[in-house]
C-alpha cells in the first residue's frame, strides 16, 4: 500500500489500569498524537485472590481516548494495531455482526489474579510447551472456573484476552483470532507446533471450542465493519500483539539492546534467535522465560510481578495509616514527600518486595530483614524498597546471562524510571557494567502502530 504525509496508522493498548492510544505518520513513524486515560476498571471478585475488571469500562476509556484525538487524522487512519495485557481472560458470545454494540462478557480475570494456588496448577496436565503455566494465565484460570465455578463458563462461546475481544468486536468475527504471542501467555499452547494442547485440556475438560484461531504477528484479523470514532470502516486490523512484544519494538535498534520496563510490573528482556537457549519444555524454577517475539525470534525475558505496584501498595498503606489517626494526605503529596525523604537517606534495611510474589516462585512474601532504631524513618524505608525492587530484578535476569548474548546496553524505560529518580540510581548501581539509557519511550500503543507501518511497507 502506498504512502504519503497524510496517513496514519493507529495503535492502541489495553494496559492493566490505563488505555493508551498512539497516532503515527505512516510515512515516517513519527509520533503525531497519543493520549492515555486511566480505566477505573477494577471490580470486587468474589475469590479473595482474585484480580478481576470491567470490559466495558476499558472500552468506554479507548473511546474517551480515541475522541480526543484530531478528528481529520482519525478519518486518515490506514491501519490499526491492538496491544494490551497479557494473560488475562475475558469470555464473551459469538457476535451478531450489529455495529459498535459489546457483547454479554464475564469480567476481565486479569494476569494478576491468584485464584490458581500451586497445588490447583499441580493438578493440571504439564502443559506441551516451553513455557510453564502459572496463576493469572487464561488457560490456568479457565480451568479453575471450568472447576469451582462451572456456570461462568457455560453461557459463554469464545474467549480470548481483552485485546482479542476488541479485534472481534471492531471486525466482526465470529470465531476470534489471536497471534501467537497471546495464545503462549494464555498457557498450554505450543508455539513450536503452533497448536494448543488439546489432548491434555481435554483430560480436565477443558471446553476447548471457545479458545480462539492462532496466527503470527502480522496476520490481518480483518476489516473494520463500521464508521467507528470517526476511522473509515473496511480499515484493516491486525491480530492482537503482546504488550510487552510492542514496547520492546518501540525502542530495540541492535541486538546489543536490552530493555528494563517499570511500571505496574518489571521486566527486563531481549531477543534472541530460537536457538539462543528457548528450551523443548517447561521450567517452572526458571526466573527467564522465553516468548515468541517478531519474525520466528524469542523475547528472553525476566517478568517479575513486582514493580510500580508494590510503590503505590505503600502509597496506599501510608494513606490508611494517617485516616486510622483522623487525618488525610493526598497521594500526590505522599510521593513527592518520599521522593525528597529518600535522595539523601542514609542506608535502610534489607527489603525483598515480593509483595506479589514471583510466576517462578509463587510462595515467596515480601520480607524485611536489617532492621534497627537507626534506620525505621520514611526516606531509608523507601530508598530501601526501590532498591530491592531492582536488585530482585536484577537476581532474576542475571548480569552473565546478559553478557553471554551481547548485551552491552540497557534501555532503562517506564512510568517508574521517569517518575522515581531514586529507582534510576539503583538501576545504574545494580548495572553499571552497562551502558544504561535512561529517557527511552518504550511505549506498547506506538510499539503497535510502528508494527502496522512495517506490515504497509
Amino acid at each position: 500500500m502506498a504512502s504519503d504525509e497524510g496517513q496514519y496508522v493507529l495503535g492502541i493498548d489495553l494496559g492493566t489500569s490505563s488505555v493508551k492510544v498512539s497516532l503515527l505518520r505512516q510515512a515516517c513513524g513519527s509520533v503525531i498524537s497519543t493520549v492515555s486515560k486511566a480505566t477505573n476498571a477494577d471490580v470486587p471478585s468474589d475469590v479473595e485472590t482474585g484480580s478481576e475488571q470491567m470490559p466495558s469500562k476499558i472500552f468506554t476509556t479507548l473511546q474517551e481516548c480515541l475522541s480526543e484525538l484530531p478528528v481529520d487524522r482519525r478519518r486518515q487512519v490506514t491501519c490499526i494495531g491492538v496491544t494490551g495485557q497479557m494473560h488475562g481472560v475475558v469470555l464473551w458470545t459469538k457476535l451478531k455482526n450489529e455495529g459498535w454494540c459489546v457483547p454479554p462478557t464475564s469480567h476481565l480475570y486479569t494476569w494478576q489474579d491468584q485464584r490458581c494456588t500451586t497445588e490447583f496448577l499441580r493438578s493440571l496436565p504439564q502443559p506441551n510447551s516451553h513455557l510453564p503455566l502459572s496463576t493469572g494465565h487464561g488457560c490456568a484460570t479457565l480451568c479453575w472456573l471450568q472447576e469451582h465455578r462451572p456456570e461462568m463458563i457455560a453461557g459463554y462461546t469464545c474467549s480470548g484476552t481483552i485485546m482479542d475481544l476488541l479485534v472481534a468486536l471492531l471486525c466482526g468475527l465470529v470465531t476470534p483470532v489471536t497471534t501467537v504471542q497471546l495464545a503462549a501467555s494464555f498457557g498450554f499452547y505450543n508455539t513450536k507446533t503452533m497448536s494448543w494442547n488439546n489432548e491434555l485440556l481435554q483430560k480436565v475438560g477443558f471446553p476447548l471450542q471457545i479458545l480462539p484461531n492462532v496466527a503470527e504477528p502480522g496476520h490481518m484479523a480483518g476489516n473494520l465493519q463500521y464508521d467507528w470514532m470517526g476511522i473509515r470502516k473496511d480499515t484493516p486490523i491486525l491480530a492482537a500483539l503482546g504488550d510487552v512484544q510492542c514496547a520492546v519494538f518501540s525502542v530495540v535498534s541492535s541486538a546489543s539492546d536490552a530493555v528494563l520496563n517499570m511500571s505496574t510490573s518489571s521486566q527486563m528482556m531481549f531477543p534472541v534467535r530460537p536457538d539462543g537457549g528457548v528450551p523443548d519444555k517447561p521450567n517452572v524454577t526458571s526466573s527467564i522465560q522465553y516468548f515468541p517475539y517478531f519474525d520466528g525470534t524469542y523475547l528472553a525475558m525476566a517478568a517479575s510481578l513486582n514493580g510500580g505496584n508494590v510503590l503505590s501498595n505503600m502509597v496506599s498503606m501510608l494513606q490508611q495509616w494517617f485516616k486510622t489517626f483522623g487525618f488525610h494526605v493526598d497521594e500526590d503529596n505522599i510521593w513527592s514527600k518520599l521522593l525528597e525523604l529518600s535522595s539523601d537517606a542514609s542506608p535502610g534495611p534489607v527489603i525483598m518486595p515480593t509483595l506479589y510474589g514471583e510466576r517462578h516462585l509463587p510462595e515467596r512474601h515480601a520480607s524485611v530483614s536489617g532492621l534497627t532504631q537507626n534506620n525505621l524513618d520514611l526516606g531509608s524505608i523507601f530508598r530501601s524498597l526501590c532498591k530491592g525492587l531492582i536488585a530482585n530484578l536484577c537476581d532474576m535476569m542475571p548480569t552473565s546471562v546478559m553478557k553471554k548474548h551481547g548485551i552491552t546496553t540497557i534501555k532503562a524505560s517506564g512510568s517508574v524510571i521517569d517518575r522515581n529518580p531514586i529507582i534510576r540510581e539503583e538501576v545504574t548501581k545494580h548495572y553499571g557494567s552497562f551502558k544504561v539509557e535512561s529517557g527511552n519511550s518504550c511505549d506498547s500503543a506506538t510499539g503497535a502502530a510502528m508494527f502496522c507501518a512495517k506490515q504497509l511497507q
